[in-house]
């Protein structure tokens, strides 16, 4: 009789659990569902923290207790086949000349997150230094006032931004900078990743509308972003005739209006580190853009690996819109997607790689810069 009331005891708390269980599962599936909550002043959210559980499994068993500062430096160490005592990392904010920066979101912690390589000269792009920057969504923040971790389907940064703005309407502004995705940053047949290594972002007050461009990476390829661009659409006036109307394309478009392909990655994948590694390619980008809401005036232009006259992509009208006028450079590693990883592994130690980091106001001016940078 012990054992059978025992037996019908266990039962019933076992399917209480299993319900418990269930129930709080659902509940957490339905309060994550994206695209149910927005964060204000921004695009689509989770509602809850979906990284949770992904923090405390990767501190304990991916990392297995192991500090990120010492992570960091031996990755670097294993990525150029060098040892720890040979190698380092100087832990500090990215130096793009002409810029005066600070942390985003409160992103640089000092741990070699983002910092100079000193001991692997052969690794740079030109000179003896280099700077590597890692982001992992374990450390997504949570801020009082916007949540990295429940934006774009989980989204993580270690990133700088000027000081106030950087190009005003009708304003022209000269980048350059060399970029290596190193690791965990390409993921052919996943465009929901993104990776961000720069952009042009607009005031923060206001909707967010777009941004005015960014430099990322999806599925393994190298796009320029603009999401203020103008074309041409027909529309019939009131005489029943039909005219062309340049138009903003607006925000509520496919990211392949939005996107343009400027270069392929993934040839050159390594295997094992979705990305090309410490001692693959360089890229060197040198971006011209002049900010204007007047479609007779605004340009884009991107040019790629020491190639100066001949650009890839070329963009002429309107680069912006009334409403967001004027845009703050963003530098480092911004990720996006984070919660679509066929392995959430991969979502540690996404790395890249820059140099020869420049912002002045013509041609002549920036590549003066790098140059004397690269000395």
């Amino acid at each position: 009789m012990y054992y059978k009331k025992t037996l019908i005891v266990l039962t019933i708390t076992l399917a209480v659990m299993l319900t418990l269980s269930s129930n709080s599962k659902a509940d957490n599936i339905d309060a994550n569902a994206f695209g149910k909550c927005k964060q204000s002043g921004t695009v689509s959210s989770y509602c809850k923290d979906p990284s949770k559980f992904h923090k405390k499994w990767a501190k304990e068993i991916l990392h297995g207790g192991q500090s990120n500062k010492d992570r960091y430096l031996e990755n670097l160490a294993v990525w150029t086949s060098k040892s720890i005592n040979t190698v380092s990392i100087k832990p500090k904010l990215l130096n793009f000349a002409g810029v005066t920066e600070k942390s985003s979101m409160d992103s640089y912690k000092g741990k070699g997150e983002m910092g100079i390589v000193i001991g692997a000269p052969e690794f740079a792009y030109s000179g003896k230094e280099f700077w590597t920057v890692t982001t992992d969504f374990s450390g997504c923040k949570n801020l009082n006032y916007y949540s990295d971790c429940k934006q774009s389907k989980g989204s993580s940064r270690i990133e700088n931004r000027a000081k106030g703005n950087s190009v005003s309407d009708g304003k022209e502004k000269w980048i350059h900078y060399a970029i290596k995705p190193v690791n965990n940053v390409l993921f052919p047949g996943n465009n929901s990743r993104r990776f961000t290594i720069g952009q042009c972002h607009p005031g923060d007050n206001g909707n967010h509308m777009g941004l005015t461009w960014m430099l990322r990476i999806r599925g393994g390829q190298l796009y320029f972003a603009t999401y203020f661009k103008h074309q041409d659409f027909h529309y019939q006036k009131e005489d029943g005739d039909w005219g062309i109307r340049n138009k903003w394309i607006g925000q509520d478009t496919s990211w392949k209006m939005t996107h343009d392909k400027l270069k392929d990655f993934r040839p050159d994948i390594k295997e094992g580190m979705n990305g090309i590694g410490a001692d693959g390619e360089w890229t060197s980008i040198l971006i011209r853009q002049i900010n204007s809401t007047d479609p007779s005036k605004g340009k884009f232009e991107v040019y790629l690996d020491g190639d100066w006259n001949n650009p890839v992509y070329e963009y002429a009208g309107a680069t912006t819109i009334k409403q967001k006028k004027s845009c703050y450079f963003k530098f480092g590693l911004y990720t996006n997607g984070n919660m679509t990883a066929a392995d959430m592994a991969t979502t540690e130690n996404m790395t890249v790689h820059m140099d020869a980091m420049a912002v002045a106001n013509s041609k002549e001016a920036v590549l003066a810069l790098v140059a004397k940078k690269d000395k």
